[in-house]
């Protein structure tokens, strides 16, 4: 499903993280900052990043439309999105990962719904499999809230 930011379904995603205390990826910023009118600060510290850039994407042959799949799409900390810029994931993703512990690379790729080593995956399999995560993601969710 391509996302756009008013999409129902990635609205349910990003509320699902901020109920379990999601980061955005690659940072230590709450995904509940993003959306928290009292910490806009002049420049957003959290944007919208399509984790298979889409001049990348398009250079494999990937329309826009495959390339603007909700599961293609993070929020990460601006200035990780402007160095990334066009970068091949598996370029970015390992230098960032490289600047986090263990144990805190596994829980903010759980929280973001992204398998390790996700950068690897060929792109629809990547999809295929952060879709089905991003759906556990949203139930656990609902549980807590349930609670």
């Amino acid at each position: 499903m391509t996302a756009t930011a008013s999409s129902p379904l990635l609205k349910v995603f990003r509320a699902a993280q901020v109920v379990l205390d999601a980061p955005a990826l690659f940072s230590t910023i709450p995904s509940r900052h993003v959306l928290d009118p009292t910490h806009a600060p002049p420049i957003k510290p959290v944007h919208d990043h399509h984790l298979f850039p889409r001049a990348f994407l398009s250079q494999l042959g990937f329309t826009p439309q495959q390339a603007n799949q909700l599961a293609n799409r993070v929020w990460i900390g601006w200035r990780d999105n402007l160095a990334i810029n066009d970068s091949p994931p598996d370029e970015y993703a390992p230098k960032l990962e490289r600047l986090f512990s263990r144990e805190q690379l596994q829980k903010m790729l759980e929280l973001n719904a992204l398998p390790e080593r996700w950068y690897e995956y060929p792109y629809e399999e990547f999809l295929s499999e952060r879709r089905r995560r991003m759906a556990h993601l949203i139930k656990q969710a609902s549980e807590c809230i349930g609670r």
